[in-house]
């Protein structure tokens, strides 16, 4: 491992000369911003190497042992039609099961590292880490040395590292959410076409990846809002000249950005009907936007408003409390920039609150926007603050930083499937994945029977065994029958085979709203010692029919 590390510095060292040239065109910007001057040639080596193994390390985190966890239901869809994809080259939109982009990326996963459940995690966790690279575009509005803090408070961030872990939509669209407010910000700064592209291009895709995008938009055009009127009149009629000069790049920026959307919401052609669906009809229940709206009011998982409020800080407490001071002081900051992230960041809180549905991968589209006030914050504050007070700060954000990381360890690693992480909300059991691999590996395979009420993630793990899905057993029995224990067809089957056996299927832990006092809490956050039982979902997996007896 050294030597490839060594290698791997090495290889970067030997291939300065373009970056010189690029970097020392980004402090000359950064001269527009701030009065400093940062001579970055005497340290070009440090910053790469720092900014490399930054990189590094956050894709570290999100890929070992990606495919220990079993799938998640939302993940077994994902992996599953991504299958179909991939197989059969039949793909067809509907917004239950969110946008095509990760569709089409995890089956290209599939072809390039074979059909498993790490392959199916790899497209999210390659954008989790590109995330954190992302931050680095950040340099001409923050200090060299915050901009590395909040790379490494992203690498090793509890809920970004377990969702860049999870085959769900939401870390690739954190990706060109970021990459919308860095091209907003350089755009309003220096005027340059290309950023207009980096604006439309990020909200196409974000489109094509997930319905929540609709909530990103109305918040960047309220922040934009924001920012126009922080701007001096000179400043602000200087940026609307500039859009009318850049029209014609506006418009080709437009037109590839629709075209985009256009070849994969139909799925390049092959099903048009995608393409009425991706619409923004809010009266239409088919309708990106209209399901969506229907759902607000069916609040799947019955979370409390202040949901997120009770998340953020228990595994994210140094951006939280530096975020949210950075956001409130940033509301009222002469800086458009930082009143800009700030309104973001208050938004994304208020809207995601408020919307029917609270599930804990949500929460970092909330984490963000305070993930990047927290480094406006510091910029600002950190060069007044005396030598011995910095001492003293340095310590506790020292030891804040280990609990942290610790608690990332400790969820991704140590409890990626236990519910008592409320980050892992409900979760399948590890058995269930064990149990579904040793009878697709039967040779010959077995059919089998597959109650309703558990299709997901069954139907993916069991995908290349031939299946019966139904709540009626058939003539005659297959050879295994998995039933809910809640299914009345269950006590049926019971007559028909020799053996049955009860597994867990879904767990949780959903506390109770009352108060349980300061020491359960304590124990919680340091120990995950809960003070409520655990809910439980369990299956019955009958075998050995009994030759002769029929339904």
């Amino acid at each position: 491992m050294k030597e490839l590390m060594v290698r791997f510095l090495t290889g970067v060292k030997k291939n300065q000369n373009w970056l010189i040239f690029g970097l020392t065109r980004l402090s000359h910007c950064k001269e527009k911003v701030v009065k400093t001057r940062l001579d970055i040639k005497p340290v070009l080596g440090i910053l790469v190497r720092k900014s490399c193994l930054i990189i590094l390390m956050a894709v570290l985190l999100r890929f070992v042992n990606l495919g220990a966890k079993p799938f998640h239901h939302d993940e077994s869809i994902l992996g599953y039609f991504s299958w179909i994809l991939f197989k059969h080259g039949a793909y067809q939109y509907h917004p239950l099961s969110h946008g095509p982009l990760l569709y089409y990326l995890t089956a290209l996963s599939y072809k390039l590292f074979s059909v498993f459940d790490a392959s199916a995690r790899v497209m999210p966790a390659l954008f989790g880490g590109g995330l954190v690279g992302l931050l680095y575009l950040l340099r001409p509005y923050l200090r060299l040395k915050t901009v590395y803090l909040l790379m490494v408070l992203a690498a090793t961030s509890p809920l970004l590292v377990y969702v860049s872990r999870f085959a769900r939509p939401d870390m690739i669209n954190l990706f060109f959410t970021l990459l919308l407010i860095v091209s907003t910000l350089n755009y309003v700064t220096w005027q340059r076409p290309a950023w207009i592209y980096g604006v439309l291009i990020s909200l196409a895709f974000s489109y094509t990846n997930h319905e929540l995008t609709y909530i990103t938009t109305g918040i960047w055009l309220l922040s934009l809002v924001g920012l126009l009127l922080s701007l001096d009149r000179q400043k602000r009629r200087a940026l609307l000249l500039a859009l009318h000069r850049d029209r014609w790049h506006l418009g080709l920026a437009l037109t590839i950005s629709l075209l985009v959307m256009s070849l994969l919401f139909s799925s390049f052609g092959r099903f048009p009907e995608g393409l009425s669906r991706a619409l923004p009809n809010p009266n239409d229940q088919n309708s990106a936007l209209g399901y969506w709206i229907t759902q607000h009011g069916v609040q799947r998982g019955s979370q409390p408003i202040y949901y997120y409020l009770l998340l953020l800080p228990l595994y994210e407490i140094i951006i939280f409390i530096l975020g949210t001071i950075g956001m409130i002081r940033g509301i009222f900051s002469r800086s458009a920039l930082w009143r800009f992230i700030s309104i973001w960041a208050l938004l994304s809180l208020t809207i995601y609150s408020i919307a029917g549905e609270r599930m804990p991968w949500l929460t970092v589209h909330t984490l963000l926007p305070l993930l990047l006030t927290t480094g406006f914050l510091i910029d600002h504050y950190w060069p007044k603050v005396r030598e011995k007070p910095r001492i003293v700060a340095v310590g506790v954000f020292a030891l804040t930083l280990m609990m942290t990381t610790y608690n990332m360890y400790r969820l991704s690693f140590i409890n990626p499937s236990n519910p008592i992480e409320l980050a892992v909300y409900v979760q399948t059991q590890p058995i269930v994945k064990e149990t579904a691999e040793k009878l697709t590996s039967a040779n010959p395979r077995p059919t089998i029977t597959l109650g309703p009420d558990l299709s997901w993630p069954l139907t993916w793990y069991l995908r290349d065994a031939p299946q019966n899905y139904t709540a009626h057993l058939s003539t005659p029995p297959t050879d295994w029958a998995i039933y809910s224990t809640n299914e009345a067809e269950a006590n049926q089957a019971a007559k028909y085979y020799q053996t049955a056996r009860r597994l867990p299927f879904r767990s949780w832990w959903i506390p109770k709203e009352s108060w349980p006092g300061i020491t359960p809490l304590l124990r919680y956050y340091f120990f995950r010692q809960t003070w409520s039982e655990l809910g439980s979902y369990d299956l019955l997996l009958f075998s050995q029919p009994l030759t002769g007896n029929r339904p």
